[in-house]
């Protein structure tokens, strides 16, 4: 009755990686979205000071990092 030792293991293996590739694109996301929200509201605070304060572009040089920043990790094989 039950699995077998590997296919535990194996469960188990599958479960954190599923946890942990969901839960750093949530926080990627959520850290991204905070971050737009706080420049743009400094952005609109911004505007009506004299003299005109620069306001923080939403783009910059960490934009084309972005994409680079999910990767895929295979799956083990439960054979092994």
């Amino acid at each position: 009755v039950g699995a077998s030792p590997r296919m535990r293991r194996w469960l188990v293996l599958s479960q954190a990686g599923t946890i942990a590739v969901l839960g750093s694109a949530l926080g990627i996301a959520v850290g991204i979205g905070t971050s737009c929200a706080a420049m743009t509201a400094y952005n609109q605070e911004a505007a009506t000071h004299f003299p005109v304060v620069h306001p923080f572009p939403l783009t910059g040089w960490w934009m084309p990092g972005m994409s680079m920043t999910p990767s895929v990790v295979p799956p083990p094989n439960p054979e092994d």
